[in-house]
C-alpha cells in the first residue's frame, strides 16, 4: 500500500492522496492514528480525500477546495458549528417527522411537546464534512 510505504521512512513532510482508496476496512481505521502519531511528532500533513470522515478522525485542519481556490478552512467544528444537523422523531404507527436544526435540544422539545401519539424512536443527527461539503457544493451552483 502507498501510504504504508510513506510512513516508513518517517520523513519530515507527508503527501497523502487518497491514501485509504481501495483499503481492507482494518487499514482504513489503522491509517488515521499513524498519520496523526506522525503529526503529534512534527511532521507536516498534507491529507487529501472524498472520504471525509478520515479528516474528523485526524482531528486536523480542514482546507475545502473549489475550483483550485480554498473556500473554507478550519477545524471541523469550526466548520460545522452553523449548519444544521437533524432530528427525526418516529411515531406509533410507523410515521416520521423530521427537521433541521442548529438546536436539537429546543426543536425535540418543541416536537415532543406537539405530539398526541406514542413515540417509538428518536435520532439526532449532527452536521458532519458531508453536509458542509454539500452546503458548500450547493452555494458555488447557484
Amino acid at each position: 500500500m502507498q501510504a504504508a510505504t510513506a510512513l516508513l521512512p518517517d520523513p519530515d513532510v507527508l503527501l497523502l492522496d487518497e491514501p485509504t482508496a481501495g483499503a481492507d476496512p482494518e487499514t482504513r481505521a489503522a491509517l488515521p492514528a499513524a498519520v496523526r502519531r506522525r503529526a503529534d511528532g512534527g511532521a507536516a500533513v498534507v491529507y487529501c480525500t472524498h472520504y471525509l470522515p478520515e479528516l474528523t478522525e485526524l482531528a486536523a485542519t480542514v482546507a475545502v477546495a473549489a475550483n483550485g481556490r480554498v473556500i473554507a478552512r478550519g477545524s471541523a467544528a469550526e466548520l460545522l458549528k452553523d449548519l444544521p444537523g437533524e432530528v427525526r422523531v418516529t411515531v406509533d404507527g410507523g410515521a416520521e417527522i423530521t427537521v433541521a436544526t442548529t438546536d436539537p435540544t429546543a426543536t425535540l422539545t418543541a416536537l415532543l411537546r406537539d405530539l398526541d401519539r406514542p413515540v417509538r424512536d428518536i435520532d439526532i443527527r449532527q452536521p458532519s464534512l458531508d453536509d458542509l461539503y454539500r452546503e458548500l457544493s450547493h452555494d458555488r451552483a447557484t
